[in-house]
């Protein structure tokens, strides 16, 4: 509904946001991000349609899918590094430092998408094949290799490539598929620019580097790479944007 709306050069914030009201786990969902700390707005939303005003109807669109996924019956099964809540809210810093790290550029709403989105072939993992899952988990904890090698070893696909397949299936653009693809590989990846695949690569980076990860990728990230991929910042800023982020996220003391 949310698509065939959008399609439509007449539609209304309001509508967008009749629409989304229709759910009410996707619509308290949706206030509950916006509201984050993450985002440091300057009062609290309390209305889907000021929602939709403050984020715009694609990120809004693309927030109802991954609520829809946070809300849709959660796994049964509790895994040690694989914790729900944990990866909510990984999901969250991760838009909010996506945004960040995008500001004053094209890429900023699908960028804010990509990181709620951008670890949802966990979820997946966690309901389907929790067993194979932990597999891979402990081997990686105990050999050092990356989480997605040993995902493909006892899975036969990484949570990236399952996460991309599924927003394949709701229709979404082909950069945001490919960023959720590629997170973890990026030199797979069609291009090197300053794209949501290199956005996502410098946010989970620079979020494991400041220890905000339950599990940190198997990515390196310099001077050379922000070069490489005509990054709009030195890597000295992305820190600083990010860590400005988890700072403004943090309850107060």
């Amino acid at each position: 509904a949310l698509c065939a709306a959008m399609a439509r050069t007449e539609t209304t914030g309001a509508e967008i946001a009749k629409i989304v009201a229709k759910d009410t786990a996707i619509a308290a969902r949706v206030l509950q991000v916006v509201n984050s700390a993450f985002f440091r707005l300057p009062r609290q939303i309390a209305k889907i349609e000021q929602a939709v005003s403050y984020l715009g109807f694609t990120a809004i669109r693309n927030l109802a899918l991954s609520a829809e996924v946070f809300s849709a019956g959660k796994p049964t099964t509790t895994l040690k590094g694989f914790d729900l809540t944990t990866l909510q809210t990984e999901a969250i810093k991760t838009a909010a430092v996506m945004r960040a790290l995008t500001k004053d550029t094209p890429l900023a709403d699908d960028a804010f998408v990509v990181g709620l989105l951008h670890n949802i072939g966990v979820l997946i993992f966690l309901d389907i094949c929790p067993d194979k899952l932990k597999t891979a988990g402990d081997e990686s904890l105990t050999t050092g290799a990356p989480l997605h090698e040993m995902e493909r070893k006892h899975i036969g696909a990484t949570q990236g490539e399952v996460g991309a397949y599924l927003l394949a299936l709701w229709g979404l653009p082909y950069s945001i598929i490919e960023a959720v693809a590629y997170q973890h590989t990026p030199e797979h990846g069609s291009r090197m620019e300053f794209d949501l695949l290199a956005a996502l690569v410098i946010a989970l980076t620079t979020l494991a580097e400041g220890k905000q990860l339950q599990r940190s990728p198997s990515l390196h990230i310099d001077t050379q790479y922000l070069e490489s991929v005509h990054a709009p910042f030195s890597l000295d800023e992305a820190r600083t944007r990010a860590h400005a982020v988890v700072l403004a996220g943090e309850p107060s003391t």
